[in-house]
């Protein structure tokens, strides 16, 4: 547990191996980060958190992009990434009736 008054940075960073160039890639809004994964090319990041799926590039350059931002009607997790540059994650959705069904999806 972090001391009082200290600073608490959550959320995912890019570091390099030998601790420069620390780049925080998440805005703390985020809440915790579940499931992450890299694409391909290496350039960017697709992750979890507050049951939705982002994207956003390493290097910090590029605003974080919510995919799945559908008004609370599915928890979306586990993203991961197919060779054409597309992003599969699984849902869970929930109908009027506070029903769950699982679904697969994907994003561009």
């Amino acid at each position: 547990m972090p001391s009082v008054g200290r600073k608490v940075e959550v959320g995912l960073h890019f570091i390099n191996a030998d601790g420069t160039n620390k780049v925080h890639l998440t805005d703390s809004s985020d809440g915790l980060i579940g499931c992450y994964v890299w694409s391909p090319d290496g350039t960017k990041i697709a992750y979890e958190a507050n049951e939705d799926i982002f994207v956003v590039n390493v290097d910090g350059t590029n605003n974080i992009k919510n995919l799945a931002n559908d008004g609370g009607t599915t928890d979306d997790f586990k993203p991961t990434w197919a060779s054409n540059d597309k992003i599969i994650f699984e849902s869970v959705v929930f109908d009027k009736d506070k029903r769950s069904f699982r679904a697969s999806s994907f994003k561009e």
